[in-house]
């Protein structure tokens, strides 16, 4: 039922969407943004929980819903923005799109490993990267719907930009390094220790988190950079980045750079939270040892993931062999 829906609502996104106004996208993503809000009991409910875990005591039960409002709106007009900058890139791009100094480090012709999250508009990062020749290559894990799949790949790699799929991308990624492009990884998803993660604190809970940034640096000994876009009341983005060792890398273990950047992009989601995507479930996984009653309440044990991602790994390679 939502393949019926989606591939409509995406030939029409790709035809409207594309000829409004600046101003009126603004204004669609904050209506949009709203409507989540009140409709969506489900995601209001998750993002609730998130921000309870995040925050407690310490903000207002005002103060937590505009957080949350306005992190819909933030995701709403992202979303928008995957079509609004399909058409007339170049332009759009231009007047639309800057970097802050401090993220000048990104076009240097020395590669990089960006370290971003479901902050802002983290597309922006690849799609202006390309336009304005620092090509990237990114990890990114395939949609349920592959036509909406491919749709997507198109639109990220529009400007050049390439996308390496998640499982068997980290050998793609260090080319890239080593051939001085610049490599953008999501480290707020959860990757459980099977799948190459580790658990770390964020907001005071542990929450498996990918180790590919340390096993990067430590096969590439490419700068590890924090970046992040965030739009104006005008919808103009500028993209931030904050080296995460300004004095150079100290001898550190592949996890604890993990945990490093991890404590980096929750300072900066703790700056401004309404632009953190809360309906996101990032604490899922309880392991026996932690304390359940601290976690939301979506959170399952991570038996139960580590049993699901093992049988689908046997599944894979029985059909490689049959293959």
């Amino acid at each position: 039922m939502r393949v019926i829906f989606e591939i409509p609502l995406l030939f029409l996104g790709r035809c409207l969407i594309p000829l409004l106004t600046r101003k009126a996208v603004i204004g669609l993503s904050r209506v949009a943004g709203s409507l989540t809000y009140k409709l969506s009991h489900k995601q209001r409910r998750v993002a609730e929980a998130n921000v309870d875990v995040a925050f407690g005591d310490t903000k207002s039960c005002d103060e937590k819903r505009d957080i949350i409002v306005k992190s819909f709106q933030s995701f709403a007009l992202l979303l928008l923005d995957l079509f609004w900058f399909n058409a007339f890139t170049v332009r759009r791009l231009n007047r639309f799109a800057r970097y802050d100094d401090s993220a000048k480090i990104l076009l240097a012709p020395a590669p990089h490993i960006l370290l971003t999250a479901h902050y802002g508009n983290w597309e922006i990062i690849g799609l202006n990267s390309g336009h304005v020749g620092r090509a990237m290559t990114s990890i990114a894990m395939p949609l349920k719907n592959s036509f909406i799949d491919r749709e997507l790949h198109r639109l990220r790699t529009k400007t050049g930009s390439a996308i390496a799929e998640r499982e068997g991308g980290i050998t793609q990624i260090v080319r890239a390094l080593r051939n001085g492009q610049n490599t953008t990884l999501l480290v707020d998803q959860n990757t459980i220790p099977e799948a190459g993660g580790v658990f770390v604190p964020f907001f005071g809970l542990p929450a498996p988190v990918t180790r590919a940034a340390g096993a990067l640096w430590a096969r590439t000994k490419a700068e590890i950079v924090i970046a992040w876009c965030t739009p104006d009341e005008n919808g103009v983005y500028t993209i931030y980045a904050r080296p995460l060792f300004p004095e150079g890398a100290p001898s550190l273990k592949s996890d604890q750079i993990t945990a490093r950047s991890v404590q980096a992009i929750e300072s900066i989601i703790r700056e401004h939270p309404e632009y953190w995507m809360w309906s996101y479930k990032r604490w899922r996984i309880w392991r026996e040892a932690d304390d359940k009653s601290r976690f939301p309440f979506y959170a399952r044990p991570y038996e139960r993931y580590a049993r699901y991602y093992n049988r689908r790994f046997l599944h894979k390679q029985s059909s490689t062999k049959d293959s």
